[in-house]
């Protein structure tokens, strides 16, 4: 007996691996698909709705995916120019931004002053056999990345609209194939109620967290135009964009954000309030705002989520920490409605909503 659940765990532990290594290697494969899944599963209940309403599924779907395509792309339109110009004065921007901490360290002279006898030794050591090599950064070599990596999450992004699309168009099919997969007439409608339950959950989730990161993105824009923060609504949708990263799009948005204010202001402490103004909405946020409209319909643990993250990040880098926390959802809302899922259901939620 122990040595058959010793072959068990070794199985279950090879099996695991299996799963990593292929879903490692099938990123380009399988991110458009599970992103087609995710906006499928968010919109479905929209397309039941409008069609409940006369409108054929096809051209719900369809409406709703030329929509969201069209949103999409108006972000990438009103981002596009400013980021674009940040990436092509890069140099002079963190140029600037030296020249603006060095004014206001007296310390960085001292710095400067040791750097220099260093590579005069350097030198010396040499004997002018081989000159001093200097780093230097190719700008046309970071643009191309840049531009590059733009056109993959362009070329990804428009296969999951089209995947989404058809899914969408054939939600009743594959539902209802999924429903006859039950041995009795109660189990599939049992089935039927458990499918439209997991839609709505992950549905009801995903729009409210889309709502409340639009509320922070519109928050974080007026603040910064208050302040006298330049193309402040460009930071707006910034924000908006990285609380899609949990616990890293904060930091990555307040960052960024200190580094233009302190090119523009003319205070290191003027150029401080950007990124406090910043931490500041993100953590009101996400300890108030998110837990008391979201928290109730989904409660998850933060462990949890936590993993979640550091595993997607791990296998698919920042696609795949977007998508960690819209995979967990579904998990949970499938768990919840399988009883055999159950103990699955009761990890993954928090305390709170296990004592009620």
């Amino acid at each position: 007996m122990h040595n058959l659940r010793t072959i068990k765990s070794v199985l279950i532990c090879l099996l695991l691996l299996h799963i990593f290594a292929a879903v490692y290697f099938t990123r380009e494969l399988v991110l458009p698909i599970m992103i087609g899944i995710i906006i499928a599963l968010t919109f479905s209940p929209l397309v039941r709705l409008l069609t409940r309403n006369r409108i054929p599924q096809a051209v719900s779907a369809f409406a709703i995916v030329i929509s969201l395509g069209t949103a999409l792309s108006l972000v990438v339109v009103l981002v596009a120019a400013p980021v674009s110009n940040w990436l092509t004065d890069l140099p002079q921007l963190e140029a600037e931004i030296r020249a603006k901490i060095s004014g206001l360290s007296s310390s960085v002279e001292a710095v400067r002053d040791v750097a220099e006898q260093v590579e005069d030794i350097a030198e010396e050591a040499t004997e002018g056999d081989q000159p001093v090599q200097r780093v230097a950064v190719d700008q046309p070599q970071f643009l191309t990345s840049a531009a590059s990596g733009v056109a993959t999450v362009a070329t990804t992004m428009a296969i999951s609209l089209v995947l989404a699309l058809f899914f969408l168009a054939s939600n009743d099919l594959i539902v209802r194939k999924l429903s006859r997969m039950a041995d009795t007439a109660e189990q599939r409608h049992a089935a039927i109620g458990a499918i439209h339950d997991v839609e709505k959950g992950i549905s009801r989730y995903l729009l409210a967290i889309t709502a409340i990161n639009a509320g922070l993105g519109l928050c974080v824009g007026l603040s910064l135009w208050a302040l006298g923060l330049n193309n402040a609504w460009i930071w707006g949708i910034i924000a908006f964009l990285l609380n899609f990263i949990p616990f890293l799009g904060a930091v990555l948005g307040s960052i960024a954000v200190f580094a233009i204010a302190i090119i523009q202001f003319d205070t290191l402490a003027h150029a401080a309030l950007a990124p406090v103004i910043y931490m500041t909405l993100s953590s009101i946020e996400g300890q108030f705002v998110t837990p008391s409209l979201v928290g109730r319909r989904m409660k998850i643990n933060a462990v949890s989520v936590i993993l979640t993250v550091f595993v997607w990040g791990w296998l698919w880098g920042v696609p795949g920490i977007i998508i960690a926390v819209p995979f967990l959802v579904i998990i949970k809302a499938v768990a919840d409605n399988v009883p055999s899922l159950n103990k699955v259901a009761v990890f993954l939620s928090d305390d709170s909503e296990q004592k009620a």
